[in-house]
């Protein structure tokens, strides 16, 4: 059971693509809070009245921004990440302790 090779191919794969997409959550999240600074850094004042209402527009999606997230339940990035493979090491940790 200690050695068995495919088991440890298939957890560091599975591993590697939690960290992927979580990762691509992360950069979305960044990004999105980029264009935000952009939008309000805009003089919305100088614009004629169409481009207003279209940074209007813009301002107002870029408040109920769209998140990248686990079945709903919980945002995907890097903190999650981190809380996961925490969890998981505390579980493994606890089995051990089990079996010793």
């Amino acid at each position: 059971m200690i050695n068995y090779l495919p088991g440890y191919g298939f957890v560091i794969g599975a591993l590697f693509q939690l960290l992927e997409f979580c990762l691509l959550g992360t950069i979305y999240t960044v990004q999105n809070e980029a264009m935000i600074r952009s939008i309000y850094e805009v003089k919305w004042y100088l614009l004629p009245a169409d481009e207003r209402r279209m940074w209007s527009f813009m301002l107002h999606k870029s408040q109920n921004a769209v998140n990248l997230t686990i079945g709903g339940l919980a945002v995907l990035n890097v903190e999650t990440f981190v809380e996961i493979i925490k969890t998981i090491y505390q579980c493994f940790a606890m089995l051990i302790n089990f079996v010793k």
